[in-house]
């Protein structure tokens, strides 16, 4: 929460991908296959693009979570936050 770029967990690694024709695909790396890459968008639905039609595809060093600054809370809005969510079950 305090560093959301301090460790991505496997699997939540957002990607880049840029097929020959311009399009760009940005997301969750779902299946790497020979024929077929499938990303799930940041809205949960999944692009398969050809592996054949990939210009390029980049793992991107940043987290898709926000950043404490980027939201603007304060120390002790986050320490709420932080609080609230160890309460959860």
């Amino acid at each position: 929460i305090i560093n959301p770029n301090a460790a991505i967990v496997f699997g939540y690694e957002p990607w880049l991908v840029t097929t020959k024709g311009g399009e760009s695909v940005f997301g969750f790396l779902v299946a790497d296959g020979n024929q077929t890459l499938v990303i799930k968008d940041l809205l949960g639905k999944k692009h398969i693009v050809p592996t054949s039609t990939i210009n390029s595809r980049k793992k991107q060093e940043n987290s898709v979570m926000p950043t404490p600054a980027f939201l603007e809370l304060s120390e002790q809005q986050l320490a709420d936050l932080a609080e609230y969510l160890m309460t959860l079950k």
